[in-house]
């Protein structure tokens, strides 16, 4: 039971993760203007945790919730709101500087092409509340029967090979978190 619960996989920390992934862009995207060899770390970053991340939600951590991919599609608004107001934002300081020039030109083009991007994300994924299905459809629809294996946890089935009472929870295998400090 020790070495089980020692070596199983842990849950993603969301709240955690996200934070830090919008720290180093909100890094990246203030210093591109003065020092660019910071947005170059950021992306490298990004580049090389791509494929980190991708292995290890796939293979290594455990699902704790599944939101049908509606949080994903949060994030992106957030981040072309944020990058729409970080461009206001600049386009004031340099309107403050008298560049007069360059401000227009910034605030005329770039929320265009942010408004695109976003065009193409509701064009191709919809919105967050469209993938989920209507309460009318899922009564109207046929009963199905997945069987019973597909609600058993995976530590129980057959094939298994240990299992553990905090196996499956989400907080599991993080220090502090569940113990208390009297």
């Amino acid at each position: 039971r020790d070495k089980t619960r020692l070596s199983s996989p842990r849950a993603v920390r969301m709240g955690r993760e996200i934070g830090v992934f919008m720290l180093i862009m909100v890094i990246g995207l203030t210093f591109v203007c003065i020092a660019p060899l910071i947005p170059l770390a950021a992306a490298l970053f990004y580049i090389t945790n791509f494929v980190i991340w991708r292995y290890h939600v796939l293979y290594v951590y455990e699902r704790g919730y599944e939101s049908n991919g509606s949080v994903w599609f949060t994030f992106t608004q957030l981040v072309i709101l944020s990058l729409v107001v970080a461009q206001t934002f600049l386009s004031c300081v340099l309107f403050s500087k008298q560049a007069y020039i360059q401000g227009a030109v910034l605030y005329a083009t770039v929320p265009y092409y942010l408004f695109k991007v976003y065009r193409k994300f509701r064009a191709e994924f919809g919105s967050a509340s469209s993938w989920a299905v209507p309460l009318s459809e899922a009564t109207a629809a046929p009963p199905t029967d997945f069987g019973g294996e597909i609600y058993t946890h995976p530590a129980l089935r057959p094939a298994a090979s240990g299992w553990f009472p905090d196996i499956g929870k989400v907080w599991r295998g993080y220090p502090g978190v569940t113990s208390k400090n009297n």
